[in-house]
């Protein structure tokens, strides 16, 4: 028997209302994750040996010179990184790039999303086509600040009327940001979106089920 806890995923928690959601999901899978604060230790991360890394929502403002960043060997792994709304701002900021006060264009609730460049990520992924024939995604939305500039070799992946940076990747790397919550049941395609991040950007098999994890404990 493959040994279950072999492809896993660490999500940092920066604090979302959403972020045992994350985990959920990504059980959901059939993916085993560990989620942890996001000032867990450098030493803990090198030793977890993830297949990728989830850096999750948060109430901060990230262009504060006191909040949250994202441990710097996040981005010295050389694994597959997802920065979900906080998370994607922090690793714009860290990487290079700016986020700044949306000002009045925050978003809380719905929104539609265009999907551009054809990312790994969201590559026919859509709820509908528009009449140009582009892909479009109906997401939830919940942030007060937006990245305003992207970090170097970094594209954009999506965008709305309101957010014109609403995803972006740098596909060499595997990095990934997402101004949207995938994880809530309001982004009707959220869990194919974590999925395709999961299994098909970072490798990881599908071991984490109940009959799985049974034998594994039977064995034990």
């Amino acid at each position: 028997m493959s040994n279950i806890h072999n492809d896993k995923i660490l999500i940092l928690d920066f604090g979302s209302q959403y972020t045992q959601l994350i985990a959920r999901r990504i059980r959901e899978i059939g993916v085993y994750c560990e989620l942890l604060p996001y000032d867990v230790s450098p030493h803990f991360i090198e030793n977890f040996k993830p297949n990728g890394i989830i850096l999750s929502g948060g109430p901060d403002t990230v262009n504060q010179s006191d909040s949250a960043r994202a441990p710097e060997i996040v981005f010295e792994l050389g694994v597959p990184v997802l920065g979900i709304c906080y998370g994607m701002q922090t690793m714009a900021v860290q990487l290079g790039g700016d986020a700044r006060s949306a000002h009045d264009k925050a978003e809380f609730g719905f929104a539609q999303i265009r999907a551009r460049g054809h990312s790994s990520l969201l590559s026919e992924i859509s709820d509908e086509i528009n009449a140009e024939g582009h892909g479009l995604l109906d997401v939830w939305m919940s942030h007060g600040v937006e990245v305003t500039k992207l970090p170097p070799e970094f594209k954009l992946i999506a965008s709305t009327d309101n957010c014109a940076i609403a995803g972006f990747a740098n596909a060499d790397k595997h990095y990934y940001g997402l101004q949207f919550h995938p994880e809530v049941t309001h982004t009707k395609q959220g869990l194919h979106i974590l999925e395709r991040f999961v299994t098909g950007i970072c490798y990881c098999e599908k071991n984490w089920t109940t009959d799985s994890i049974i034998q594994d404990l039977i064995a034990s």
